[in-house]
């Protein structure tokens, strides 16, 4: 939650370069819903899950995000081998830190700073359509 505008800001260029599925849980998730069985579906059934990787998501304290990854993990070893996880960087956090998962130290990463950053994920979006 403590990087809501960057993910707003990572989604919503998603949908300006031709995305027309983006999964967002602020958007998706509704009062009363289970969202650990639906944000589990949603990953499950994904053709990419994109980590949005910051400073704020080194911090120690439990929090859902982390289960995601584990559930993202998952999903690539049982169904998507090959580059299905794309991380994306907010700032200028550590992606080798023991903070995340050795799995997005492996991935080519995309930093949001990047001046070619809504190339990269209109060639992201193209591969994905393959």
């Amino acid at each position: 939650s403590e990087d809501i505008e960057g993910a707003e800001f990572i989604a919503q260029t998603f949908i300006d370069c031709g995305s027309d599925k983006v999964w967002f849980d602020k958007e998706r998730l509704k009062a009363g819903n289970d969202y650990e069985r639906i944000i589990k579906a949603s990953i499950m059934k994904a053709k990419r899950f994109i980590p949005v990787l910051s400073k704020n998501t080194l911090k120690p304290d439990s929090r859902f995000f982390r289960k995601e990854w584990c559930i993202a993990e998952e999903a690539r070893q049982n169904n998507y081998p090959r580059e299905y996880i794309v991380p994306i960087i907010l700032d200028d956090c550590d992606v080798y830190s023991d903070g995340f998962p050795e799995t997005f130290s492996k991935a080519h990463c995309i930093h949001v700073s990047a001046l070619d950053f809504k190339l990269k994920v209109k060639e992201l979006i193209r591969a994905i359509r393959r």
